[in-house]
Order: C-alpha cells, then structure tokens, then sequence
C-alpha cells in the first residue's frame, strides 16, 4: 500500500510557488508557478499561471528528465515561436503559433539534427509545399500540401 502511495502521490502533487507583481500603475497581478512530475519522481512541467490561465513559458520535459517543448501561451492559447526537443536534446521542431494554430514556417528535423520536413502551415493545415528528406539529409521529395482557398 506504501509504494502505492507514493506513486500516485507524486503524479498529482504539485508544489506551487505564488508570486506577486506589480506594473507601472501600481496593477497587481498574481503568477502561479507549478511544476507537476512524472511518476518516477522527474520533472513533467513548469507553468506559469496567471488567474488560472497559461501565461508565458512553460516547459515540458521526457519522463527521463530531458527538455521535450517549450512553449509560450497567453490567456490559455499558445502564441509565438514553439520548439520541440528529441531526447538527446537536440531540434524536433520549430513552429510558430497565434492565437493557438499553427500558422508559417515549420521545420521537422531527425534525432541527428538533419531535416526530415520542411513546409508551411495556414490555420494548422499544411499549405502549398512540403519538402521531404531521408536521415542522411537527402531529398526525398516534395509534395503540395492542402490548398488555400
């Protein structure tokens, strides 16, 4: 029953740190810190929380402690550039986002840091051209993604 315990205790407990702040014009706002864990005790994520919704940073990682995305939100959305992270820490991708869709540029690379796919993205759907390439950074081929309308 102990290691029961233990084990769903650390997937749910979260230690919150509350910090308090103040602008210019003497507006306080209230920031929550929390960080949640894996089961085996790692860090799963750190998250900024203001009035209860995602705001700024927040990082995500591997259950073996490595850094999986970092990403940035405002109001619950996830805005600006996005990156994620294979487990030996190199680029999985880079992608930007407003208002919680993936729009441009984004970039799929391998675990050896090779691009694997490269495109565009209009409202989270590929768009016009999308260029493909083996592990060894050859190209594979390019194919045209949904059409905009």
């Amino acid at each position: 029953m102990k290691n029961f315990f233990k084990k769903y205790f650390m997937l749910y407990f979260i230690p919150t740190m509350l910090v308090i702040c103040a602008d210019a014009n003497n507006n306080i706002a209230a920031i929550t810190i929390d960080t949640l864990y894996h089961t085996n005790g790692n860090i799963s994520e750190i998250r900024n929380l203001e009035e209860g919704k995602l705001n700024g940073y927040s990082y995500f990682f591997h259950p073996s402690g490595e850094l999986k995305s970092k990403l940035y939100f405002v109001n619950d959305l996830q805005e600006d550039s996005s990156f994620t992270y294979h487990k030996n820490g190199r680029l999985r991708s880079s992608y930007l986002m407003e208002e919680g869709l993936v729009q441009g540029r984004c970039t799929i690379f391998y675990g050896n840091g090779d691009t694997m796919e490269s495109g565009e993205f209009y409202n989270s759907m590929r768009a016009g051209l999308w260029t493909y390439f083996d592990s060894l950074g050859n190209k594979i081929q390019t194919l045209n993604g949904y059409t905009i309308n």
